[in-house]
């Protein structure tokens, strides 16, 4: 019974957000309001009023009134969180409108990963001067988005000068025909001002957090040394589903991932993250309960962090994190109301993701289609009954450890739950929709754990000796031809996709 409470708190929340990002209402009027709706719930509950006689049936009802009072209760919370961060933005999002157009000097560190793609690096750079700026010193303390050449090499850090012209991010058509929200999408990272290849110096190095250098530095070691072992595009969608490595893969070759429903593992997803996680407990299994969890969790953060804490990596890597906790504390795990409490950690720390981060979205939905869409569907292709995904205790191999996917069959069920799923979300955003997805996929996702895990084998393992990982990359470089090859032949069919609208 409290599970309703909770989802009624949980969804009159996120539609505050919703309702807040899209008429952007004042803080004022949110807390008038919420005034109101505690001065009129008082004066029911102690019968001060006679509008209680009219409605006494309705809140006298426990489950209908709890669930409106707290819905409302959590409605005006989300619209005050909204309000909250909307202020914070309208705060910087227009400290250098007097300088667009103009070229402009401004020093600065770079806050993230470098992003290599192939016409363009872009780095994400927190200003911290502007020479010929009439601002101040802390209002200046601003993020900009910088589209350095392919070849320019920087890292998480480094100070940098700037000199370019100054732009606001636009919105564009994609080559489906449809209109991408770009400048919300850069919005909701804080990205209000962006520069196009301006001329960039590196004034010093190592400026950024140690712990987070240390695991960038790794992380690129580790897709230097696949590069080595292994030939592109192999050694690029290698570091893609292992490290969630952002590499250029050639227009043509990303279309074709688009086209055939793939895209989802070229960079790092749910799918990659939850393989990851039963691999670290599986490796920490010899060791006592509460130190191999314990470690697996820290290896899990860590992992987070090294792959750049996208949306759906973030969100697989919280719910793993809550179900490796629920076995330690050797109690039951719901994974939708895990879901559903990740998703809302997640939209209070930053509301902007709820309307604006697709991968945010489309994880979400593609966890909801495995826990209520996959059971079914594995039941209609077994006859020995199915395993309840949505059941309030984690699956548990021979072994004692949680398990999402135990054979062919799921995988396959899983598949088409997911696509199913995101269906609707991919017709709204590209006005298309594959009609070789569930194929495809079908085809693919059974090689993928056993590519991550050759994959990784290589990288690791190259790193120190390269003639010993070369057996390791020899498999890779087999498993991501096969994979390639799919895409490939279903991409070169007369119809991959069917436009909708």
């Amino acid at each position: 019974m409290r599970s309703i409470y909770v989802y009624a708190g949980i969804f009159g929340f996120a539609m505050g957000v919703v309702w807040q990002d899209i008429f952007e209402l004042g803080t004022e009027f949110w807390i008038l309001l919420s005034m109101l709706i505690m001065s009129i719930w008082i004066l029911l509950k102690h019968n001060q009023c006679n509008i209680k006689k009219t409605y006494a049936r309705f809140f006298d009802t426990p489950i209908i009134g709890v669930c409106v009072y707290v819905g409302v209760c959590a409605f005006i919370l989300g619209t005050v969180r909204m309000s909250l961060a909307q202020d914070a933005t309208q705060r910087v999002a227009h400290i250098y409108d007097a300088q667009l157009g103009a070229q402009v000097e401004l020093r600065g560190v770079i806050k993230d990963e470098p992003d290599t793609r192939e016409y363009a690096k872009n780095i994400i750079v927190q200003i911290m001067d502007c020479d010929n700026c009439e601002i101040s010193d802390t209002a200046s303390r601003v993020f900009m988005l910088i589209k350095a050449r392919p070849y320019q090499k920087f890292a998480y850090g480094d100070e940098v000068m700037i000199f370019g012209k100054l732009e606001k991010p636009k919105n564009f058509t994609g080559d489906t025909g449809r209109e991408f929200d770009y400048v919300g999408y850069l919005a909701k990272d804080g990205l209000h001002y962006m520069m196009k290849y301006p001329n960039i110096e590196i004034i010093s190095r190592d400026n950024g957090n140690k712990i987070k250098a240390i695991l960038f530095a790794i992380k690129q070691r580790y897709i230097d040394t696949l590069g080595e072992l292994i030939p592109e595009p192999q050694a690029g969608l290698a570091a893609g589903i292992t490290v969630g490595a952002k590499r250029a893969l050639g227009k043509e070759l990303m279309e074709a991932f688009r086209s055939t429903g793939l895209i989802h593992i070229v960079v790092l997803s749910g799918f990659n993250v939850t393989i990851i996680i039963l691999f670290l407990l599986r490796v920490f299994a010899w060791l006592p309960r509460w130190v191999g969890w314990s470690l697996a969790s820290f290896a899990v953060v860590l992992f987070a962090i090294l792959t750049g804490a996208d949306a759906p990596v973030v969100r697989a890597s919280a719910m793993g994190l809550l179900g490796v906790l629920a076995l330690t504390l050797g109690r039951t795990y719901d994974i939708t109301r895990a879901l559903f409490l990740v998703a809302l950690g997640m939209i209070i720390w930053n509301p902007y993701i709820l309307l604006h981060d697709i991968a945010f979205q489309l994880s979400v939905i593609a966890t909801l289609g495995l826990i209520f869409l996959a059971p079914k569907i594995i039941q209609s292709l077994s006859h020995n009954g199915t395993p309840e995904l949505r059941s309030h205790k984690f699956m548990q191999t021979e072994g004692g450890l949680p398990s999402l996917v135990q054979s062919v069959k799921e995988i396959i069920s899983i598949t088409i739950a997911a696509q199913i799923a995101v269906l609707p979300l991919l017709i709204y955003y590209m006005g298309e929709v594959s009609v070789v997805a569930v194929a495809v996929n079908v085809l693919t996702l059974p090689i993928i754990p056993i590519a991550m895990l050759t994959a990784f084998i290589a990288g690791t393992i190259g790193m120190l000796s390269v003639n010993a990982a070369l057996p390791f990359a020899y498999a890779t470089y087999a498993l991501l031809s096969y994979i390639l090859w799919i895409v490939e032949f279903f991409n070169a069919l007369p119809i991959t996709t069917l436009q909708i609208f």
